[in-house]
């Protein structure tokens, strides 16, 4: 999660603190920040890009069910979950994966270029995930810390004396949310079950880590 806090006419920085599993996107978001501080028990890294495309032929011969594809170009069917993968289709998303690779080691080397260089940044990056102490050893994050520890921080970089934490959310929802809980909360994620989100992805291309397909 990122807070902006400022007053009138000067620097505004911005700070993420990391708890949980704050890895793959939740580091994308962290590298825009000033500074990144991680809670002793963060998992984070995986810098990476996944695209998932399930494949139920098999299945579909087996209960009888057939589906016929009617398309204007040999390619508009790309990543069907009713057949496998052709050899030209791999070729291009790859191409789109390694694209947005590229483009998620460009946004963390930017901010942190004054720690490693870039051929050392995609040594690290290969999507393996890391404790906050091992973030902390190689670099991607600033500092190991708690909530009072970013507040001190982020009050002392914009020179202010004291501030109010405030949580928002928007018109006509009136849930809560990840970005709008009450810091009173033992839990940002008010013991949502997050696991069956995750498997029910579709195909596409994510910046996630999914430890559930190593099971």
């Amino acid at each position: 999660m990122a807070w902006i806090k400022a007053s009138l006419r000067v620097w505004i920085p911005v700070l993420a603190l990391m708890m949980g599993i704050t890895a793959s996107g939740g580091y994308y978001i962290a590298s825009a920040c000033d500074s990144i501080i991680a809670h002793p028990s963060t998992i984070t890294g995986s810098i990476g890009v996944i695209s998932i495309f399930p494949n139920i032929e098999e299945l579909l011969k087996k209960i009888g069910v057939k589906v016929n594809i009617i398309k204007s170009g040999s390619m508009k069917d790309s990543g069907s979950s009713f057949r496998k993968l052709t050899s030209n289709e791999r070729i291009v998303f790859q191409d789109v994966v390694n694209e947005f690779y590229e483009r998620f080691l460009e946004v963390v080397y930017k901010r942190r270029k004054d720690y490693f260089s870039l051929q050392e940044l995609k040594k690290i990056a290969d999507g393996r995930i890391y404790t906050a102490p091992q973030a902390y050893e190689l670099k991607l994050i600033d500092e190991i810390g708690y909530f009072d520890t970013a507040m001190k921080k982020i009050l002392s970089e914009a020179h202010l004396h004291e501030a109010t934490v405030v949580t928002y959310t928007y018109y006509p929802k009136t849930k809560t949310n990840i970005y709008a809980t009450s810091m009173k909360k033992t839990s940002l994620f008010e013991e949502k079950d997050y696991t069956k989100i995750f498997q029910s992805l579709k195909s596409g291309f994510y910046y996630l880590w999914l430890p559930q397909l190593t099971n």
